[in-house]
């Protein structure tokens, strides 16, 4: 997992460091109202960089126009629309095994890949939610903060560890926030927790 504001070379050299067989991306994100065209990045770093992944998997949101690299580029909707209703059975796996490869930014040197087992991960972030933010079934909860940032990631997944809280992420995230913004939505959705990002969003 990488935070989406790298540039391409950035990218490539965590392709190189974690060699995957199969990338997934958006066609593009959005940030202060802009679009930020990740496919076009995502194409440039894989051009860089020496592994070359097999495939690459395609979230169509509609934000930006992309290109299509024949053989090489999946369609998530059409593949998931064949698989719809299909029973997969679940892949088992010892806790000691990885559950994923979180990057960090960089800035002291070569790239670092934070590696995540599946039962450590899983009990730290149940603890954690429990003792830190005093999670409760039934609750819902509001993480405001980049999935691929190194403190969103564990609470970004809680609720498929834990089936307890919901998670509630902006349809539209180009729209601006106001001083208002965090009061509004708490008071819309009746949260009953919340992690900022940084102190600028109050929950």
């Amino acid at each position: 997992m990488v935070f989406g504001g790298f540039a391409s070379h950035s990218v490539a050299a965590r392709i190189d460091d974690a060699r995957p067989a199969l990338i997934v991306s958006a066609d593009a994100g959005a940030r202060g109202g802009k679009i930020l065209p990740y496919k076009k990045l995502l194409d440039d770093a894989i051009a860089q960089a020496q592994h070359q992944p097999k495939h690459v998997l395609l979230v169509d949101r509609g934000l930006a126009k992309m290109a299509w690299v024949d053989g090489r580029d999946l369609d998530f909707a059409t593949l998931r629309q064949q698989h719809l209703g299909a029973s997969v059975p679940v892949a088992w796996l010892e806790s000691n095994e990885t559950s994923c490869i979180l990057y960090t930014s960089g800035t002291t040197g070569k790239p670092k890949g934070v590696q995540r087992d599946v039962g450590g991960y899983a009990v730290a972030l149940a603890t954690s939610m429990d003792t830190i933010f005093g999670g409760k079934a039934g609750g819902v909860f509001f993480c405001a903060s980049d999935i691929g940032w190194s403190s969103a990631t564990p609470i970004s997944f809680t609720r498929r560890c834990w089936q307890a809280w919901r998670l509630l992420f902006t349809k539209d995230c180009r729209r601006t926030r106001t001083a208002g913004s965090g009061g509004k939505l708490s008071r819309n959705t009746r949260l009953t927790g919340c992690f900022p990002p940084r102190p600028r969003f109050a929950c």
